[in-house]
């Protein structure tokens, strides 16, 4: 090698962003996938128009009938939703699915419909139950209000057909066709419930106290028994089953990979 050779450092080569973007070898088809949350009620009870004043027993079964009648029958579910809210936005969710298993019933023809009960929301006058305070069991929660239907957080509930949604709840969050096809032993019918993605979000988004309050009823005269959360039948417990979409790994890999290379192009052109 003459005096006059000069020693150079290899290069590394650093492709610019546009052609790691470019690259479809780089990205994966699918970005992200489902994650599946489910929450299992922590309160529950029923209400009932012509035991206006009566905390009911929902220790095995919670009870509804339609709006329009004299024995009307309204269920309540409250769920932590806390530790979720924790690690996840109100915007994130794809899904929502509201799970019950109805132990007895009878006709065809019958539909369940999902309402949110707002937060904060309370029966008037005051010192009625509230969404949180109520309770349907006042040996498990004593200094909670045992819910009947004079004192319902979701308020004056009329003899109509329409009386739901009421001012203290959402619209129907979502509706379905009640499932009467009775498997298993002792037998049960599945109902899942969709509830509409975007106004459950809402919804949930208006939470300030980690607790939701979800109320249900069906359309017909007949009366439906669901399995409660303390039902010694084995019965699936109502559950609240939400999804997220959570980026793949390789994803994040990706954009961490291309972040990184952006920086070192920028520290090298300094």
């Amino acid at each position: 090698m003459s005096n006059s050779a000069k020693h150079v450092a290899p290069r590394l080569f650093i492709p610019s962003l546009g052609v790691l973007l470019a690259g479809g070898a780089f990205l994966p088809a699918t970005a992200a996938r489902a994650n599946v949350i489910d929450l299992t009620a922590t309160d529950n009870g029923w209400v009932q128009r012509s035991a206006a004043t009566t905390v009911e027993n929902a220790s095995e079964t919670l009870v509804t009938k339609r709006l329009n009648d004299t024995n009307t029958r309204i269920a309540y579910l409250r769920f932590d939703v806390s530790n979720f809210l924790a690690s996840n936005n109100a915007t994130d969710i794809t899904g929502a699915t509201l799970k019950l298993a109805l132990v007895s019933g009878s006709g065809l023809g019958d539909a369940v419909a999902v309402y949110g009960l707002n937060d904060g929301a309370a029966n008037t006058p005051g010192g009625e139950a509230t969404e949180t305070d109520w309770t349907g069991n006042t040996t498990l929660n004593p200094t909670s209000v045992g819910i009947d239907f004079n004192n319902q957080p979701a308020g004056t509930v009329a003899k109509s057909s329409t009386a739901l949604p009421t001012a203290n709840t959402t619209a129907a969050l979502g509706t379905l066709a009640v499932n009467m096809t009775f498997t298993g032993s002792p037998s049960s019918a599945e109902n899942d419930i969709v509830l509409d993605p975007t106004a459950f979000a809402s919804f949930l988004a208006g939470d300030t106290n980690g607790q939701i309050t979800l109320l249900f009823v069906n359309s017909t005269a007949n009366t439906d028994n669901w399995a409660s959360t303390t039902n010694s039948g084995g019965f699936l417990q109502p559950t609240l089953e939400l999804t997220t979409a959570v980026p793949e790994p390789a994803t994040i890999a990706v954009v961490g990979l291309v972040t990184a290379l952006g920086t070192l192009r920028s520290r090298r052109r300094a």
